[in-house]
């Protein structure tokens, strides 16, 4: 991976961080639980949550799922 000179993370740890915090912010304007995003979208609320929170490096399978059904 390449780092992002000066920050001491890489360019997909960046990327993954925006996404959780978008994935988020779209979830609560819709104001819905994580559960119910789970039940939508067929993605556990774990992995959701550590979407949110840049927990994971798994699958793109549960953001895909994500992106069609949020």
């Amino acid at each position: 991976m390449v780092e992002i000179e000066g920050t001491g993370s890489t360019y997909v740890e960046r990327e993954a961080s925006g996404l959780g915090r978008r994935v988020r912010a779209i979830r609560k304007r819709k104001n819905m639980t994580l559960n119910q995003v789970s039940e939508r979208c067929g993605v556990s609320v774990p992995t959701l949550s550590r979407t949110e929170t840049t927990q994971t490096n798994g699958s793109v399978d549960p953001l895909l799922k994500l992106a069609r059904r949020l």
